[in-house]
Formats: structure tokens, C-alpha cells, sequence
């Protein structure tokens, strides 16, 4: 992934997070108090910004940029 400067929102950053950690869209929801289909139009916004095509993909990218930023 090339890299820039992504903007994800603090709600997006939640729903990631919780990506991560191996939630389902349902398991998301009921921790953020959303619904599946909230989930899923944020899923959607995250793998446009981030381009990438996977909830895997996804959580690579976190991971690693996580990982980078604490470091710094």
C-alpha cells in the first residue's frame, strides 16, 4: 500500500479496532450500539480510504500502522 495520509474517522478507528481483534459486523455493533448495517457502511468508507478489499487487509493496515506510530 502506498503511503499517505488517511483519514479515517474516530468511529471508523473504533470499528477497525474491534476489526482486529476478530469481532463479527453483529459483535461490532452491539459494542458500539450500532447497527449491522452501520457497521458495514463504515467497513465499506475504511476499505475505500485505506484501499483495500478485506476485513484481513484492513487489519494488516492497522496493525502495522499502529505498531509504527507507537514507535515513533
Amino acid at each position: 500500500m502506498a503511503t499517505q495520509n488517511f483519514n479515517l474517522t474516530d468511529r471508523q478507528l473504533d470499528v477497525l479496532g474491534l476489526v482486529t481483534e476478530g469481532k463479527t459486523n453483529r459483535e461490532i455493533g452491539l459494542v458500539l450500539n450500532i447497527s449491522e448495517k452501520t457497521v458495514e457502511k463504515y467497513l465499506c468508507q475504511i476499505f475505500k480510504e485505506l484501499d483495500v478489499s478485506s476485513r484481513v487487509e484492513a487489519a494488516v493496515w492497522a496493525v502495522r500502522n499502529c505498531k509504527a506510530k507507537n514507535e515513533s
